[in-house]
């Protein structure tokens, strides 16, 4: 435990009691000890904490090593901790006595108005002296006993500021800068490995075709194998080879069943609902026929042949396959291979020194740091080679100037240290050592997570948060701090992006690095995989259960005895949802009242029971996806709680109590999850940043619009129900325009598919309502309403992302399209059936993606859909743009030269109407989807157009009219003819013809020399021709040969004719006379192989496919 750790929990507590105490200087009550004897006791308690963090301020950290001086600072960590909790406990009273202030103060007032405005009130503003409870007196004495004894055995602790010179102050320390160097790393030094490997890969491919192989990649710790196997997996010409892939890392817990779900996952895409082991075979069994497929095992651990045959049988069991497996173990490799293992050596100097310097010198010429470069190249070479190491370390040294920071890198002691004793990278724990205190305890909260976690930053930040990590002057919210907390770990190349996710919000953590984590917390961080929560050391204060056990039932009754328990969190696997018994829950919750964060979601509990109440300091907690039906009572005076996650239902029910939850900054429900309302005291938790749907209500109980006027901290909000509004004086009162941390916006006049009409609650307040009916609303001009409301909710200009869904106005208001959005990159525009003109748009400067569809009465698209200057050019950035279901659109016009210079895609879809598209714009145009356009006659010149996909009903001559000598894609669903242009496309690659029922053609494969794959489906008319295939089947399928002419199948016919209800897979056969295009799926009447035995075809050499169904 280092002395700056210790002093920063020492120094934070200290001042939150400096913060409190003034205030409560004055009060007593004659149920208490004498309330100013209270209050000296704690500025004593407050001095010799200030005293103590003072001379831990001058212990140089390395003269902390003799196992006393490191058990009392052991010591002295536990009882800042227990200081912590009484503080935060009479914090928590303080909390308590204001809110039943402002409920007296409530009660004295009679009129409805007047309460809601002494609601909105902050509990800050209510002055209130709040006596100090006896035991915490109690508490706080013996504590101070505590804090002496310790001092006094430690002699080389003085009590004094003058020991010595003052270290650098970490408690101040702040992130450094981010930068985007994290996000798309370069790989240094393994082309050649990769390319070996790729060669390894194809070559056995041609020579064992029919079976699985697995190749081996063997090196230590830290060498950069995940990453090598990462730029073999997404290679192009492994993706050409391989078309079905999948990625699944192993890490330490080797469970087959486990596995195999993880694998059918990943190589499938979609979910695995099975739950028998041949199940699963048998589903990937027939999703990989005919099929080559690569899979990677990342991290294995396994030295027992018995564990790994139940696998090997699996995979060996599919067809054509590889499997790439990482390890650091070379025996695991020797029981796995069926090829040559692949040994990873350590890097050379030169790209361990680009390594370096990408990191370290981000933003910075070396060359004009002489004196770095030197040094940093002498720390190259201590990291041996290993690149982990090399990124670690000059992630610790970015934006670090001060020469004498690198030397103490260089000379540090660490490096004589034995990575083989620990398994421990001596650059980890330099890194580690190098931590600020306030980031070292983030760190150390991860080693609470098993291997290959995958973290998603909103979740991590508020744990974190819960746990007061995230210390705030009041400049910055705590969210914020917390996030450059991750960032900064990100840029030490701690964390890195998870990069099977492209939101950037995903983390995974090295298991090396999680490897340091683990060997730091001691015994305050701990762990429990799959084992009893049972032997658990007194002092734990942070819990984790990773629960992968059959057993139904939880016991989580030995947590009684951690009293000092601050972290409790139960982590699943395989989809097991074990029962936690109310009744188990309501004595935990009676002695486990240090409890900070709470995290129960996927277990089956019944219900919270009361005693949650009794969780004062409680801050995070989740119970989503659980079967809780109803909130206790008592939740509602958890005044610190910050995050809730829970289902809508119970929520629904609480109705004002909820205002109680003063300081709650998340509100997090299930998935997709709706309701028809929410309660109104929501509009009370003025600190609330998270609740993404807000069905608006009518009834006073459930929440309105205008109940959003002092959430000003909202980043997105989905309003429903907007059809709900009273007035438009309503709307203007929710003040959107001041909420600037607004990011994403959705408004809809309707429920989402998902809601039911609950219509008994509409006016079950007993009073009457002030919303029209039905009879009275027909007479209203709605559409003129529903247009004021749109002005009345302009956000602020801060808006990045703004959707408007079944809008009933004619026209949009002028706030839509305003330029003075100019973080505005997303645009939908859904159902909005009565409007007849667009929103000027086009001068939205960063606007990308634009959708619209269903606006059904829009005929026009003339010039100020463009914008109204005419000077500037119309979407300058735009990148999408999608129209679709416009019924009476007929004429896009109004564009002129230089509009859409960025422009990519286009996609227009059933506009039976629209005659033609502009014809001078698009010259940047690469993607083109046209649906259901039966009168478009005419495509503008596309000179960069390489994917081209046509759906359904099309004029003839608009096909007749294209020049598409680039394209590489195609893609035809329902015509009836193929224009002769069709042939002449020489740089094709990929053909799919789909639902062409009258379409009779023959696809001549030597006519597309670079055609790669070539999908035929449900065109029973559609032939096609090989170069010669009667001598193609005669040479390489003489099975296929008997078995056609058993079934009157002519092969004299240079072509294979394609039967309408073609269902069955044949088998394949290959052509060495057809390239590139190689091998063949041939799919027969299903009447026909149902009475058949048909033959086993051997595949052959092959490249890319035909698919022809």
């Amino acid at each position: 435990m280092a002395a700056g750790f210790v002093s920063s929990i020492i120094k934070w507590t200290a001042e939150k009691f400096s913060s409190l105490t003034p205030a409560q200087s004055t009060a007593g009550c004659s149920t208490f000890e004498p309330h100013a004897r209270a209050i000296e006791n704690f500025e004593m308690l407050q001095k010799t904490m200030q005293s103590i963090q003072d001379a831990l301020d001058n212990t140089d950290e390395k003269d902390v090593r003799s196992f006393s001086e490191k058990l009392r600072l052991k010591e002295l960590s536990g009882a800042a901790r227990d200081a912590e909790d009484v503080f935060e406990e009479y914090e928590y009273e303080v909390l308590r006595a204001k809110a039943k202030a402002r409920s007296r103060r409530q009660v004295d007032i009679g009129r409805k108005r007047k309460l809601e405005e002494v609601c909105e009130t902050s509990t800050d503003d209510i002055p209130v002296l709040v006596p100090v409870p006896n035991d915490l007196i109690i508490r706080m004495k013996e504590i101070k006993k505590k804090f002496d004894a310790i001092t006094k055995e430690w002699d080389t602790l003085r009590l004094r500021e003058t020991d010595g010179p003052r270290r650098r102050n970490d408690h101040a320390w702040m992130p450094k800068p981010t930068s985007s160097l994290v996000h798309e790393p370069n790989v240094h030094g393994r082309e050649d490995d990769k390319e070996n490997i790729i060669q390894m890969l194809l070559e056995d491919d041609e020579n064992s075709r029919n079976s699985v192989s697995v190749l081996p990649i063997v090196g230590m710790g830290g060498i950069g194998k995940t990453t090598l196997a990462q730029l073999v997996y997404n290679d192009p010409k492994v993706s050409h080879r391989f078309r079905q892939k999948g990625w699944v890392c192993v890490s330490e817990n080797f469970d087959v069943l486990e596995l195999t779900r993880k694998i059918f996952t990943s190589i499938t895409k979609g979910s695995c609902d099975y739950t028998e082991l041949n199940e699963i075979v048998d589903a990937l069994r027939e999703e990989l026929i005919g099929k080559r497929f690569l899979l990677v095992l990342d991290d294995v651990w396994i030295d027992n042949p018995n564990l790994w045959n139940p696998l090997r049988n699996l995979l060996f069991a599919l067809e054509s396959g590889k499997v790439i497996v990482t390890t650091r173990n070379e025996s695991t490799a020797t029981i796995m291979q069926t090829m040559l293992l692949y040994r990873l050596d350590r890097l050379g100097f030169d790209d361990c020194w680009l390594i370096f310097v990408q990191q370290a010198f981000e933003g910075r010429d070396p060359n004009a740091l002489p004196e770095l470069v030197e040094i940093g190249k002498k720390i190259v070479v201590k990291c041996k080679g290993l690149p982990l190491a090399v990124k670690v370390l000059g992630g610790l040294l970015r934006f670090e100037s001060d020469e004498g920071k690198w030397i103490d890198i260089l000379d540090s002691e660490l490096w004589e240290l034995d990575e083989e004793e620990d398994q421990i990278l001596p650059a980890l724990r330099l890194s580690y050592d190098r931590m600020p205190p306030a980031l070292k305890q983030c760190f150390m909260y991860f080693s609470l997570f098993p291997k290959d976690y995958q973290f998603y930053k909103n979740d991590i930040i508020r744990l974190l948060m819960s746990q007061g990590l995230f210390r705030s002057d009041g400049t910055k919210l705590e969210e914020d701090i917390g996030r450059g907390f991750l960032d900064d770990l990100l840029q030490r190349s701690i964390l890195e992006y998870d990069r099977n996710c492209e939101d950037k919000e995903s983390l995974k953590m090295h298991d090396l690095v999680h490897d340091l984590a683990q060997s730091v917390v001691g015994e305050e961080f701990i762990r429990v995989d799959d084992g009893e929560l049972c032997n658990l050391p007194g002092e734990v204060r942070h819990l984790s259960l990773i629960w992968s056990n059959s057993i139904s039932n939880l016991n989580l009754l030995p947590l009684k005895k951690l009293e000092a328990l601050r972290t409790f969190i139960i982590i699943l696997r395989d989809g097991l949802q074990p029962e936690v018994r109310v009744d188990v829950l309501s004595d935990l919750f009676r002695n486990l009242k240090t409890l900070r964060a709470l995290d129960l979601r996927w277990t089956r509990i019944g219900a919270l029971p009361e005693s949650i109440g009794n969780l004062k300091l409680l801050r995070y907690l989740d119970v989503r996806y659980t079967d809780v039906k109803r909130l206790p009572g008592s939740i509602f005076s958890l005044y610190n709680l910050q995050t809730l996650g829970i289902k809508y239902d119970p929520l629904a029910e609480s109705s004002e109590a909820i205002k109680e939850l003063i300081n709650l900054r998340h509100l997090l429900f299930e998935g997709n999850e709706h309701t028809n309302y929410l309660p109104s005291g929501i509009r009370h938790l003025t600190n609330l940043q998270t609740m993404m749907i807000i069905p608006i209500g009518r009834d006073p109980r459930h929440f309105r619009i205008q109940d959003l006027k002092n959430l000003s901290h909202l980043k997105k909000m989905q309003i429903l129900n907007l059809k709900n509004i009273d007035s438009v004086e309503d709307a203007q009162e929710a003040n959107l325009r001041s909420k600037i941390d607004l990011k994403v916006l959705q408004l809809s006049w309707e429920r989402s598919s998902a809601l039911y009409c609950n219509t008994s609650c509409e006016q079950s307040s007993g009073e009457p309502s002030k919303v029209p009916s039905e009879a009275t609303r027909s007479l209203l001009p709605v559409d003129w309403f529903e247009e004021r409301v749109l002005a009345s909710l302009e956000p602020h200009t801060n808006l990045a992302e703004l959707l408007i869904y079944c809008y009933g106005g004619i026209r949009f208001p002028q706030w839509v399209g305003d330029v003075s959005f100019s973080k505005l990159v997303k645009i939908t525009l859904l159902n909005c059936q009565k409007c007849i003109l667009l929103p000027s748009l086009g001068q939205l400067p960063s606007l990308t993606y634009l959708n619209m569809s269903y606006i059904e009465s829009l005929q026009h698209i003339r010039r100020e859909f463009y914008g109204c200057s005419s000077e500037a050019k119309g979407f300058p950035s735009l990148e999408i743009l999608a129209f679709s279901s416009m019924d009476n659109w007929v004429e896009w016009g109004g564009g002129e030269y230089g509009d859409f210079p960025r422009l990519q895609e286009i996609s227009i879809g059933e506009c039976p109407k629209l005659q033609r598209l502009p014809q001078h714009l698009y010259s940047s145009l690469t993607r083109l989807v046209l649906s259901n356009c039966e009168q478009l006659d005419e495509l503008p010149l596309l000179p960069s157009l390489t994917h081209l996909t046509l759906r359904g009903k099309f004029n003839e001559k608009m096909l007749s009219s294209l020049h598409l000598h680039l394209l590489r894609f195609l893609e035809i669903t329902g015509l009836k003819t193929l224009p002769v242009e069709f042939r002449k496309l020489c740089s094709l690659q990929k053909l799919c013809i789909s639902y062409c029922y009258g379409l009779e053609t023959v696809v001549s494969l030597y006519e597309h020399p670079s055609l790669e794959e070539l999908s035929v489906r449900n065109s029973p008319q559609v032939q096609f021709r090989l170069h010669s295939s009667e001598d193609v089947i005669t040479r390489n399928c003489p099975v296929l040969q008997e078995w056609c002419r058993r079934h009157d199948i002519d092969l004299t016919y240079s072509g294979v004719i394609l039967y309408k209800n073609s269902m069955q897979f044949l088998r394949a056969f290959t052509s060495p006379y057809v390239s590139p295009l190689i091998f063949v799926f041939v799919f027969w009447k299903q009447v026909n192989l149902a009475r058949k035995n048909l033959p086993v075809v051997k595949q052959q050499h092959s490249r890319t496919s035909l698919k022809i169904e």
